[in-house]
């Protein structure tokens, strides 16, 4: 079923098909044979994110969410610095794709050979078998507690707390990341960006024709954030290494290219979040829990 509350089910009842849902797929997809190792860190670990952006959206009636968001967390850390490395080389990629015509491809060549020689020593020196079988593991013990899992209120109210404090703090992260720039802030911003377009997609079904395109925003928000923080891995990465790139005549261009890419993306994003966060967040839950009992008021007409 689609990763969104349905409006025949409780609140409670949602959150807790939506959790078993995700955690079934991160199963499965570790069991699956035509999957590469990479394949499944990247599939898995999207899984305990949006797990971990569900019960968010509960955080202040789910007495639990500390202990279990905990849980999930440290299971896709567990397969962080595998993941890690197969991003460098994607953000690479991507990079020498949009400006091929720019980019000298010695120094280019010469550091993608050096990112997939680190790739496959991460993954050799972590054993990822086992890894993924201690991942596998825990997610079968975590679909065991989600039957268990209670909120402290009901309906609308069960998710209003976690939605505003959601959005609250995106916007003010974005607020904080452009008044005073630095990697670490927009850092900041886009990790929350993530939780937001989660919670977006979970409201769907309130009024579809309207939040499609929120959730489209919100998805092209959070691939400009994510590609900019990607190339400031990339840089810190070079700067630990320099001579990955060869000699500094030859790799100034393609670090140029990086900082001009990542301002740009940063660019982009700003009146994309303007737009998103133009409102206060009491305003904000007002005006979805308007929509929310519209939608509630439908399916009690039939």
């Amino acid at each position: 079923m689609a990763f969104r509350i349905l409006r025949d089910e409780t609140v409670e009842a949602a959150i807790r098909r939506i959790a078993r849902e995700e955690i079934d797929g991160a199963i499965q997809e570790i069991d699956d044979c035509d999957l590469s190792g990479h394949e499944t860190v990247h599939q898995v670990r999207k899984r305990c994110k949006k797990i971990r952006g569900l019960i968010r959206l509960a955080r202040p009636s789910f007495d639990g969410y500390a202990a279990e968001n905990r849980r999930f967390r440290d299971a896709a850390r567990s397969l962080s610095e595998i993941r890690d490395a197969t991003t460098r080389i994607e953000c690479l990629d991507a990079l020498t794709d949009r400006y091929h015509r720019e980019i000298d491809r010695a120094p280019s060549e010469r550091l993608r050979g050096a990112l997939v020689a680190r790739r496959e020593s991460v993954a050799a020196s972590c054993d990822l078998a086992s890894r993924l079988g201690a991942f596998r593991a825990e997610m079968e013990s975590s679909r065991d507690r989600v039957d268990r899992w209670s909120f402290a209120k009901e309906d609308f109210a069960a998710i209003s707390g976690g939605l505003k404090g959601t959005y609250g703090r995106t916007r003010k992260a974005m607020r904080r990341a452009y008044a005073r720039p630095s990697a670490e802030r927009f850092h900041e911003w886009r990790k929350s960006v993530k939780y937001n377009r989660y919670h977006a997609q979970l409201l769907c079904g309130i009024w579809e024709p309207v939040m499609e395109p929120v959730c489209r925003e919100l998805e092209t928000l959070s691939d400009l954030l994510g590609e900019a923080h990607d190339l400031v891995v990339m840089r810190a990465l070079l700067d630990e290494a320099p001579d990955a790139l060869g000699p500094p005549r030859e790799s100034k261009r393609l670090l140029d290219l990086m900082e001009r890419r990542r301002e740009r993306l940063l660019a982009r994003a700003r009146p994309v979040g303007r737009r998103l966060y133009a409102e206060k967040p009491a305003c904000y839950v007002a005006r979805m829990g308007t929509i929310w009992d519209a939608w509630q008021s439908e399916r009690k007409l039939g």
